[in-house]
This record gives C-alpha cells, sequence and structure tokens, in this order.
C-alpha cells in the first residue's frame, strides 16, 4: 500500500514537473517588458505623436516640454483649451473604434461613457482641489483642475 501511494506520489510529481516545463509563462516586469511589449511601446509612442501634432511641435519637444509642466499647462500655454483638446481625442477614438468593427451605437456608447468619466474626474477635482484622487493616476491628466 505504501509502495503504490510512493509510486503515485512519484508519478504525479514527475507529470506535474512535465507539464510544468513544457508550458510558456508570460510575465510583466516592472519595465513593462513581455507578450506585445514591443505594441504596447508602439501605441504609447503613437499616442505621443498624436498629442505632439494637434500642439504643433514635435515629440521630442513635447517630451522635453512635460518634464517640467503638465499636459495641461502646455496646452493653456499654447492656447488649447479642454474642449478643444477633448475634441481632437473624440475624433481619434472613432477613427480607432471604427477601424476596429465597432458600430455607431457601440461607439456613441464608449464615446458617453468616457464623456461622463471625465466630468466625473473634473468634478471630483473641482471639490478637492489640493488631493490626489484615490482611483487611479489617470485622473492627474489633463483635464486636473487646479
Amino acid at each position: 500500500m505504501k509502495k503504490l501511494l510512493v509510486l503515485s506520489l512519484v508519478l504525479a510529481g514527475l507529470v506535474g514537473y512535465v507539464a510544468i516545463s513544457q508550458t510558456e509563462v508570460f510575465a510583466f516586469g516592472l519595465d513593462g517588458q513581455g507578450p506585445n511589449a514591443e505594441d504596447r511601446q508602439a501605441h504609447r509612442e503613437n499616442k505621443l505623436q498624436e498629442k505632439a501634432d494637434f500642439i504643433g511641435i514635435t515629440v521630442e519637444e513635447l517630451r522635453e516640454a512635460m518634464e517640467n509642466r503638465t499636459l495641461k499647462e502646455l496646452l493653456e500655454e499654447k492656447g488649447i483649451t479642454r474642449e478643444d483638446m477633448w475634441e481632437h481625442m473624440k475624433e481619434n477614438m472613432i477613427e480607432h473604434m471604427r477601424e476596429r468593427g465597432l458600430t455607431d451605437d457601440e461607439i456613441s456608447e464608449r464615446i458617453e461613457a468616457k464623456e461622463a468619466r471625465m466630468e466625473e474626474m473634473k468634478q471630483w477635482h473641482e471639490e478637492h482641489p489640493d488631493e490626489k484622487p484615490p482611483f487611479g493616476k489617470h485622473m492627474h491628466k489633463p483635464w486636473q483642475v487646479k
């Protein structure tokens, strides 16, 4: 009986080891490297390029400007309003969603949801001007009201 139990445990361990050793494990490091890391980096670069084009500067100028200013401050310096930026973002979002095959109804739903979240962010910042939001770093940009 003991031999059968030991043999079963050894066999189960061997099968488990073989299964694990043959499985690809995907993990993300602190640097964001992992599956599709190149796609994510390309997406970030595209977003930077879109912002720079909208503002009328190069990506490098945008990076330099963002080292000591917020996007909101940069937009204000360039005379670009929150509404101008939102219209630009909305056009890009709609274009990307159409490319992904979303229907007009789905696009409208997503745009409405985004606008609702933005309004909530704006209201939160107006009510708590000196606090960092408890629900994510995305709350800081670009709609932060000081």
